[in-house]
């Protein structure tokens, strides 16, 4: 076998049909072999394969392994001397790929090519960069720098632009979009970067490529339609998270690292992360059946308006306020760390499953107060006045909520919102005055919390004295939920602060 065609797809079933069509097309003259791995897709995709291309082999996986989990997995189940991978929404326009197989035969010394990628428009994508440094922060495709200076030389230098793309280069990367490399280069560098969820795992695989002695050349002899973000624009939060992960990954993993580097390389991630995921937000361009902030679509004169329901207001608020909170408290979080590591030397984090929006049961983060087998030597039940499980340092952690500060990022994520019902544990239980254990799902109203998403504080933790029984706690849960409003969520915050800066979080009695 010559080549192995692998294609990770996820709910693209409109593009998997053209793509897998285009390959039998134009490959007459190449023996290969397609493979499919399908990341849990609930769109047909399947179907369309067994239906329509029957020959192609299907590996269907039960969850969303992501891009590179995906292609390593494809990757052991193929056998050609020469991989290529191919996104589904991308198309072979042209025989040129047996031409690039020709080149890697004649050109032993080159390991990775990548052909020439072209719009729906027919313009040439800029689908090769430069290996990524602390300058690209301020130079890269989407930046202000290169939008308003474009032929600026660190711009063109990092994106490419300043050579004809109809000539061969021998370059740092290419997209992972369109991309070919012998097999033997798993045997220099290993199989690719799992950790990279999607984004950034061609610029990983390049760059240890190019350590390992082989060249990555861009070569216009073959060209390929590929539909930015055909599936990645159906998630755009998620991708835009995914995307920045990446980046931090890739820094971590690839550049000379301090703590003070550390922190502001991390800070300025997750900032741009932020300001992205709001900007997407406010912007309008996200299809509202799919947007997870819940845009919502007008019909007026002059055709279809983007509007932002109290819901999407409420969720930029989020990420802007999260993300800006992720970033100012960096060196706090280190303080906690290493207080919560003298005391016992325990895990500083604790992670529980929390029950969301929906019932969705997600994994929330808290810096750890309590003995480290805290769950398991007394079940999941709210703390009470002088708890034993409770540590020295989880006391006073308690006390300022700060041992939730790392709930930023399940609100950053989507997980959580700032205001909402406390985030319960799937199975928690509450001590009767009698000694009972009431599990919460027996308690009327429970359900009906989960019709938003649960929040660092609300009407319950601000004016609900702690012990009060839940039964209570969840009237007003839906309280909040048939009131809730803008204004409401901003006066609960800054009344949370004062709450915060009063040490009052664990006060028995009312707050207020």
């Amino acid at each position: 076998m010559d080549l192995s065609i692998i294609i990770v797809n996820y709910n693209t079933a409109p593009y998997l049909a053209p793509c897998l069509a285009s390959i039998g097309a134009h490959l007459a003259d190449v023996r290969y072999e397609v493979c499919v791995v399908d990341n849990a897709s609930t769109d047909g995709s399947a179907t369309v394969i067994h239906r329509q291309f029957p020959h192609v082999q299907l590996i269907a996986s039960d969850r969303n392994l992501g891009f590179a989990a995906g292609l390593n997995l494809g990757l052991r189940h193929t056998s050609g001397q020469v991989a290529l991978w191919l996104n589904p929404d991308s198309e072979l326009l042209d025989v040129g790929m047996a031409k690039l197989l020709q080149y890697l035969d004649e050109h032993p010394d080159v390991g990775i090519l990548g052909p020439q990628i072209l719009d729906a428009d027919g313009g040439i994508q800029l689908s090769s960069r430069s290996f990524p440094s602390y300058r690209t922060a301020l130079f890269h495709r989407y930046s202000l720098i290169t939008r308003w200076f474009p032929n600026n030389r660190y711009s063109r230098h990092y994106l490419h632009s300043d050579w004809d793309h109809n000539t061969v280069h021998q370059v740092d990367w290419v997209s992972g979009a369109c991309l070919l490399h012998r097999r033997r280069i798993l045997d220099d560098i290993g199989w690719l970067d799992e950790r990279f969820f999607m984004y950034c795992e061609d610029v990983d695989f390049c760059l240890r490529a190019r350590q390992a002695g082989w060249k990555v050349t861009y070569h216009p002899g073959a060209q390929v339609l590929h539909h930015i973000a055909g599936s990645s624009r159906r998630h755009p939060s998620r991708m835009a998270l995914e995307r920045h992960r990446s980046m931090w990954r890739y820094y971590a993993k690839h550049f000379r690292r301090n703590v003070l580097k550390d922190a502001v390389v991390g800070a300025a991630i997750w900032a741009r992360c932020g300001w992205t995921m709001a900007r997407e937000a406010l912007s309008g361009q996200v299809n509202p059946s799919n947007s997870p902030r819940g845009l919502g679509l007008r019909e007026g004169v002059a055709g279809r308006v983007w509007v932002l329901p109290p819901d999407g207001l409420k969720r930029v608020f989020d990420i802007a306020l999260s993300g800006a909170g992720l970033v100012v408290s960096l060196p706090v979080w280190g303080v906690i760390a290493l207080a919560i590591k003298r005391e016992d030397g325990g895990p500083v984090f604790f992670k529980n499953d929390r029950v969301g929006r929906g019932g969705i049961v997600f994994n929330a983060l808290k810096f750890r107060t309590m003995v480290h087998d805290a769950n398991t030597r007394f079940g999941p039940r709210q703390a009470t006045e002088y708890d034993p499980r409770v540590t020295r340092i989880g006391r006073r952690l308690r006390t300022t909520a700060l041992d939730e500060l790392p709930q930023l990022w399940n609100i950053f994520r989507g997980d959580m919102s700032f205001v909402g019902p406390r985030a319960l544990a799937p199975e928690e239980i509450e001590v009767s005055g009698n000694g009972e254990l009431i599990p919460l799902q027996q308690i009327p109203s429970y359900e009906a919390r989960h019709r938003v998403r649960p929040g660092l504080t609300g009407l319950a933790q601000i004016y609900a004295p702690r012990d009060l029984p839940r039964r209570q706690k969840f009237r007003l849960d839906l309280l909040y939920i048939k009131r809730q409003s803008f204004c409401l969520d901003l006066r609960l915050i800054a009344l949370s602060f004062w709450i915060t800066f009063r040490a009052k979080w664990e006060s028995r009695g009312r707050k207020f």
